[in-house]
């Protein structure tokens, strides 16, 4: 895995890793007490999670397309 790769997987990790707990314990607080600001909070990991994959996913596009693809033959057209 090339350097750049690894960085935006640690980054892709660690996302999931904080929301994970945010939204366990989040839920626990919510179900349990009841709190309202449990739930915003709730909704507020889920965003930041659909949020931090997109910009992290839009980022490994764009170092995949960037990249120099190899030279390879064209298909041969036959029209069967």
């Amino acid at each position: 895995m090339r350097e750049r790769d690894l960085g935006l997987w640690r980054a892709w990790t660690t996302l999931d890793l904080l929301v994970t707990v945010v939204l366990v314990a989040g839920g626990v607080v919510a179900v349990l007490a009841h709190s309202r600001t449990a739930a915003w909070i709730l909704v507020a990991a889920a965003t930041a999670s659909v949020l931090g994959h997109l910009v992290i996913s839009a980022i490994a596009y764009r170092r995949t397309m960037q990249r120099e693809w190899p030279r390879v033959e064209p298909i041969p057209f036959d029209d069967d």
